[in-house]
């Protein structure tokens, strides 16, 4: 078998996409064209799981492997998991963690208590408006991830109501 030289050997690259991704889709159909000689997608990445992209992955031939926003919170949370810590913090973390981080965290004993819910006001930068109102969400021990949600999202509507009720106060007595 002869040793793939760097004219013959296959080029792989990773798509990261984020919508229909109909760039994605001139990318499969130029593989191994000349185009695009010996080369083959070896991944397409999206931030949003419901990205068209995903599915166009899943339909090219051969299929695509691809990997989500769970999928990579799901490795952060893993590779967190393997310091054991006491506590995680996320100290101006420009990702908003989502259930694939939370369920590796919580199915791996890292020792995460609470959770909580807040109303900001809107400012350019991701959640650094100032509180209006905090409320701390315990986690239960061995509490369902669905039941957790349900708990979280009953508070999250009572202080939605709470805060825009203080905030209009606020701007009625300004008046």
């Amino acid at each position: 078998m002869a040793t793939p030289t760097p004219e013959t050997r296959e080029r792989r690259i990773v798509v990261l996409i984020s919508g229909s991704g109909t760039n994605l889709q001139a990318l499969i159909d130029a593989q191994n064209t000349p185009a695009l000689s010996s080369t083959r997608i070896s991944l397409v990445l999206s931030n949003r799981k419901a990205a068209y992209g995903l599915t166009r992955a899943a339909q090219a031939v051969p299929p695509i492997p691809t990997a989500t926003r769970d999928d990579y919170d799901r490795a952060v949370a893993a590779r967190v998991v393997e310091e054991t810590p006491d506590l995680v913090v996320l100290a101006g973390w420009m990702h908003i963690m989502g259930d694939g981080f939370l369920d590796v965290i919580g199915a791996r004993g890292v020792p995460i208590k609470h959770s909580g819910v807040m109303v900001h006001y809107v400012v350019k930068e991701v959640d650094r408006g100032e509180p209006i109102l905090v409320r701390e969400v315990e986690i239960l021990p061995g509490e369902p991830i669905e039941a957790f949600e349900e708990r979280l999202h009953g508070l999250e509507w009572k202080i939605i109501v709470e805060a825009t009720a203080k905030v209009l106060d606020k701007v009625h007595q300004s008046k």
